[in-house]
């Protein structure tokens, strides 16, 4: 009896080992964002920029470009914790220029939804990757106690 739960423990851990092997690595899928996105408006160009900082942040930048003016919007962390993935923004004229966080709930076939339902407006964060070049990105929540989102759609600069 004492070989048999010997034997079960050793195929359990290793069942386990092996599931943990196969679970994709989401932190690692969001490299996809490396690179500069570009998306044009009629008032406006909007620019992305994400590099790798290591295997546990990744920093992004947001500008917005009229004419010959460029000026950055936002600055993004993407962070993995021992508790999650989190997506900091700090925009400089809200929120007291503090960084807020959102950390990832879900993360399915190159669609990231990050959440942070104390925040007044967004409360969810979404990025999403169907192809190479295109990188669909949408903020939402209430404002007024009526559902908003706003979408943004970049190609990627080659």
């Amino acid at each position: 009896m004492k070989h048999l739960n010997k034997i079960l423990g050793i195929c359990l851990l290793a069942s386990a080992i092996t599931s943990c092997k196969q679970q994709p690595d989401t932190f690692k899928q969001l490299s996809t964002l490396e690179g500069k996105w570009l998306m044009q408006t009629p008032e406006s160009t909007m620019l992305e920029v994400w590099e790798i900082t290591n295997d546990t942040l990744y920093s992004g930048k947001s500008y917005s470009i009229e004419g010959a003016d460029t000026t950055l919007s936002e600055t993004v962390q993407l962070l993995k914790r021992t508790d999650g993935i989190y997506y900091i923004p700090t925009v400089s004229n809200q929120n007291g220029g503090a960084p807020i966080p959102f950390k990832l709930i879900s993360s399915e076939a190159s669609e990231f939804v990050f959440e942070n339902p104390t925040h007044d407006f967004p409360t969810k964060i979404t990025y999403k990757t169907d192809q190479k070049d295109k990188l669909s990105a949408s903020i939402s929540g209430k404002i007024n106690g009526e559902e908003r989102k706003m979408g943004f759609e970049y190609e990627r600069v080659k």
